[in-house]
């Protein structure tokens, strides 16, 4: 089957199925679309679904050796302050019975 053979309504169906989805179970979902409609070319499912080369190609890596690519949510974003700057860490403590000095 080719993705001109598929009515509009079809593809909007393809496209809210995938953004309901996430992780793993996405990118399987978009290989698998990607190998039976657009002849495995992640170019054809970016330009007709708006989905990622890489993430298309990554789903497709994974579906072909039934290897799972782990995502490392944990090394998102901002890191401690303490870790960025272990010089600032350490002796600091506040008592609650303290008062700043006159």
């Amino acid at each position: 089957m080719n993705i001109t053979e598929i009515p509009e309504t079809l593809k909007s169906i393809i496209k809210n199925t995938a953004e309901k989805l996430s992780g793993f179970k996405r990118r399987i979902y978009i290989a698998e679309i990607t190998i039976e409609l657009l002849d495995k070319s992640a170019r054809k499912a970016e330009r007709e679904f708006g989905w990622g080369r890489k993430t298309v190609e990554k789903g497709m890596m994974e579906l072909t050796t039934g290897i799972r690519c782990v995502d490392n949510y944990s090394a998102r974003g901002n890191k401690k302050t303490e870790e960025k700057m272990p010089e600032l860490g350490g002796g600091y403590t506040i008592d609650s019975w303290s008062e700043e000095p006159d």
